[in-house]
């Protein structure tokens, strides 16, 4: 009986995911460790706007995560965390102040560069909304220079005369080799 209810279930999320986002990436046999405890196989999908992961064990629960919980996502080759190369998250809890570490792990290790780069890709699509004041460091070139008094290097003298940092020349450096980057921000 619960596997009916199961794969009637499976059946729904995959119906669900078809009607309104894109399947990035779907596995069997993805094992989930999350805060170190291994919850054994299950069925990873990464589409366009979720990762879902469902498990073979019903004693587990159905893991869903937007991108923008992902916090960072890496490939982990460390094998003193995992029998096989990983992809390591994390996650942001459900109180913000909580931090989710997941591993998963596939069967077949060639599929953990999949996974990381359908990470890659979704967390594109799904980028974290601007907070108001993100952005303010940048700054007008004109205000900078006129808090500058006449002892104090501008700008335009850092970029005319090639200082760099330490007060030593770049041997490597070519006159007029940022003239194009220029242009383009102009």
């Amino acid at each position: 009986y619960q596997r009916r209810v199961r794969g009637f279930l499976l059946r729904i999320i995959i119906l669900i995911f078809s009607m309104e986002e894109e399947t990035l990436f779907s596995s069997e046999n993805i094992i989930l460790i999350k805060d170190q405890e291994n919850q054994g196989p299950g069925n990873l999908t990464l589409t366009t706007v979720r990762i879902t992961w469902v498990p073979v064990n019903t004693s587990f629960a159905v893991e869903e995560w937007e991108y923008q919980r992902v916090l960072m996502h890496a490939i982990s080759k460390d094998s003193s965390l995992t029998h096989a190369p990983c992809v390591y998250c994390q996650l942001q809890g459900e109180d913000e102040e909580q931090l989710v570490e997941v591993r998963l792990v596939p069967y077949n290790p060639h599929q953990v560069q999949e996974i990381f780069d359908a990470f890659n890709q979704g967390a594109k699509l799904n980028p974290d909304p601007v907070q108001e004041g993100e952005g303010d460091f940048y700054f007008n070139e004109d205000e900078v220079n006129a808090n500058f008094d006449g002892d104090q290097t501008t700008t335009d003298d850092v970029q005319n005369q090639g200082y760099v940092l330490q007060g030593e020349e770049n041997e490597d450096l070519e006159e007029g080799q940022f003239d194009d980057a220029d242009a383009m921000q102009e």
